[in-house]
């Protein structure tokens, strides 16, 4: 999950400031827009950790 956050806080940070920089865009759009990345972000870090440990923990019964 932090992952996810951090990745998300990164690419809103890098994309969302971009475009509000060399557009002219209203703040709250790019605040909407970035609130929602990192949302998405966080929520996908979420969805590969469960997988990444499910995974994991399948290959550690297969070695044993």
């Amino acid at each position: 999950m932090l992952y996810g956050f951090g990745f998300g806080l990164f690419i809103a940070i890098i994309l969302d400031l971009n475009q509000y920089i060399f557009y002219p865009l209203p703040f709250s759009l790019v605040a909407k827009w970035a609130l929602s990345g990192i949302t998405e972000f966080t929520l996908i870090g979420l969805i590969a950790g469960s997988i990444h440990s499910s995974l994991i923990a399948r290959c550690s019964l297969l070695l044993e």
